[in-house]
């Protein structure tokens, strides 16, 4: 063959190999199955009348009925509270005392908003967390605490979280069991992004009179099909500068022969 028309062939290839970052992504994408959580799950039965039982329910699901003090800060809060260093230290006084009075509007707020969200507030001294109770009275002018059990805090959000699995819909039980029967092992289960029921985790879930804790115990940075896609989509790129290269080449030596 001769030199100009294998110049021509080989551009065309390179060409078509320049973009090929672009529209291997797409196909990715467009051929992938549904993503999966980045959230890697395990599902563990547990007994609230054991320790073990109790510490997971406040190691993964009592941040909905406990607030940790630590956050009620200017350096955590991000703008959450009105005044969080006036409000932490009013909770902290009135977690020692028993109560607190407060004069200052933005802790009143602030007071009315925890109490709207939480019902136990935690301190940790050395490796002890402590819990208390507390409720706002009076528009938030007074702050009462009176200190509870790990036990009574675990309990009451095992009773407000809880959900039996005989309540979830076809899809939602689908999920769970998939978890449930996939996530007792050390490498855990990543179910699919758009799953039933995933928006819902961490959850505990009583199934069969059984009681799971399903909660999160990794995460993976999974780029996606798209990014695969993206970095064989390079090679061939690379692969095309080369092509076009050596066209360019045969160009030359076919002009110099006419």
């Amino acid at each position: 063959m001769r030199p100009g028309r294998v110049a021509l062939v080989l551009g065309v290839v390179g060409l078509l190999l320049v973009p090929a970052p672009l529209y291997l992504s797409a196909a990715g994408h467009a051929v992938a199955p549904p993503p999966k959580t980045s959230q890697v799950y395990d599902a563990r039965s547990i007994d609230l009348a054991t320790a073990d039982g109790r510490d997971a329910v406040l190691r993964f699901h009592a941040f909905e009925t406990t607030l940790s003090l630590h956050q009620v800060s200017g350096a955590y809060s991000a703008g959450e509270y009105r005044a969080p260093n006036r409000t932490r230290r009013t909770l902290q006084t009135a977690i020692r005392e028993g109560n607190a009075t407060v004069d200052d509007p933005a802790v009143r707020a602030d007071l009315r908003a925890i109490a709207r969200n939480h019902t136990f507030l935690t301190e940790t001294y050395g490796e002890r967390d402590s819990y208390a109770r507390f409720s706002v009275r009076g528009n938030g002018s007074v702050v009462t605490a009176r200190n509870v059990t790990d036990a009574r805090v675990a309990n009451v959000t095992a009773e407000r979280r809880t959900v039996d699995a005989a309540d979830l819909s076809t899809a939602e039980r689908r999920t769970v069991d998939r978890i449930v029967g996939n996530g007792t092992d050390d490498s855990g289960y990543r179910p699919r992004a758009d799953a039933a029921f995933v928006d819902r985790l961490p959850a505990l879930v009583s199934v069969d009179g059984t009681l799971y804790s399903i909660h999160t115990v990794g995460h993976v940075d999974d780029l996606g099909p798209g990014f695969t896609g993206f970095v064989y989509g390079m090679y061939a790129t690379g692969f095309g500068v080369v092509l076009l290269v050596v066209a360019g080449v045969l160009a030359v030596v076919a002009r110099r022969r006419n």
